[in-house]
């Protein structure tokens, strides 16, 4: 809401796009309302002021997670997806965007590319948390006496709004194109709409979430022992394919002969496990996180 002074254009985006698209250098802040309800109200007040009806520029867009109902009465109804939904592909991006310093509860999604009922969605319980620049918290744009109606609470967070934007921006694929997702809609009755949606997305399937994982090093600590357990299992077999290579009896002597030599093997193994389990899960989780593949 007014903190944009300029459309994000084709083609590469570094500093000086984001500067000028956001060139107050605005921080983040949390408000924390004590009920949706109270939440919808400052939503309402902003949706107000949408063109052709309002004068626009103080209209409070949605996150990836939200979808905000309005009808002509003037009501807004909210719905949110469970901010854990995205939380790990996010939290790299967040990392890199605050250098180090713990990113709150601020994190950057791509734009939703699957249908808007990849997730349950559902009308939050209170409190509940929405971030916005500093200069909105502060009362920018006229929402001073809603956000006091509402009895929200600030909470600072690291970050300047420009830098987010770069580094949302440079960490998604060269070829990332938004789509329109319909986080807000228009309707004859909020209430009912959101209902009607929030039923409907309840009833359908979700989407397949990728399944938790080891660390690196347990998972190749694992990997490595599950492969020379194996290996040594089926020792003898490779013993005797060996002489039957060479043209030699096959004639089993004692137990201790079919195991020659393993010792010295099984530690070659569990070495090249370990290497390839532990890169194997480090290479996937990071592939996971960048780009929300499993």
């Amino acid at each position: 809401a007014g903190s944009a002074r300029a459309s994000i254009e084709t083609g590469p985006f570094g500093r000086a796009g984001a500067t000028a698209v956001l060139p107050w250098a605005n921080t983040y802040e949390v408000l924390r309302f004590p009920s949706a309800g109270a939440l919808e109200s400052v939503i309402a007040f902003g949706a107000a002021s949408r063109a052709p009806a309002g004068l626009g520029g103080g209209f409070l867009h949605a996150s990836s997670n939200a979808r905000i109902f309005l009808d002509a009465a003037g009501r807004a109804r909210l719905l949110v997806a469970p901010y854990e939904c995205g939380r790990r592909a996010a939290g790299t991006r967040a990392r890199r965007l605050f250098k180090g310093k713990s990113p709150g509860t601020l994190a950057f999604l791509p734009p939703a590319s699957s249908p808007s009922c990849r997730w349950r969605w559902e009308r939050p319980a209170g409190p509940v948390d929405a971030v916005v620049t500093s200069w909105l918290a502060a009362g920018g744009d006229g929402f001073g006496p809603a956000i006091a109606k509402a009895n929200a609470t600030r909470r600072p967070l690291d970050g300047v709004d420009a830098d987010a934007l770069e580094a949302h921006l440079a960490a998604l694929p060269a070829a990332a194109t938004y789509r329109a997702e319909g986080r807000v809609r228009d309707a004859e009755d909020a209430v009912a709409a959101a209902a009607e949606f929030e039923t409907s997305c309840a009833a359908r399937p979700l989407h397949a979430t990728r399944p938790h994982t080891a660390p690196p090093a347990i998972a190749g600590v694992l990997g490595a022992i599950s492969m020379t357990g194996g290996f040594v299992a089926t020792y003898p077999l490779s013993t005797l394919q060996t002489r039957a290579m060479l043209g030699e009896p096959l004639v089993v002597e004692s137990c201790a002969w079919l195991y020659r030599g393993v010792g010295v093997a099984a530690v070659a193994v569990y070495s090249s496990g370990a290497v390839f389990w532990t890169m194997h899960a480090f290479f996937s989780a990071r592939m996971g996180e960048t780009f929300g593949l499993g």
